[in-house]
């Protein structure tokens, strides 16, 4: 809701997401709260959680084929990584930082094969409501 500047999400299935704040701290982890939608249709889905958000803060999320891009010594990219890069790259915009964590991945996998999609989302808070 970007008048009250309160993101409400339901993960499911995906690797936890993250907000950081303007001095790249993680102000929040956005995790998993079950199993992938339409897997098992009986089951309840978990509460929708709700982080508050404040100017020029982050929200970066992404599927396992980013985390999980290997090396060619077969290391995987993971949420280190991931973090260091969306910290680095923090005072740009969206477009910006996604830019740099694309570029970020494909250095760290070299001529690797790719064997899963490389999916990620990058919203940045502006600073009017």
């Amino acid at each position: 809701d970007p008048q009250s500047r309160t993101l409400r999400y339901l993960n499911l299935g995906h690797p936890a997401g993250y907000v950081l704040g303007q001095a790249g701290e993680v102000k929040a982890r956005l995790v998993s709260g079950g199993l992938p939608l339409a897997i098992d249709a009986d089951r309840p889905l978990p509460p929708i959680a709700s982080v508050d958000l404040a100017p020029q803060d982050v929200i970066v999320m992404t599927t396992d084929g980013l985390l999980e891009a290997a090396s060619p010594r077969q290391t995987f990219f993971g949420p280190d990584r991931l973090l260091q890069v969306v910290c680095a790259h923090r005072d740009q915009s969206a477009e910006a930082i996604l830019a740099a964590l694309q570029e970020a991945v494909y250095e760290f996998t070299g001529n690797t094969h790719l064997v899963d999609d490389l999916t990620a989302l990058v919203i940045k808070v502006g600073e009017q409501a």
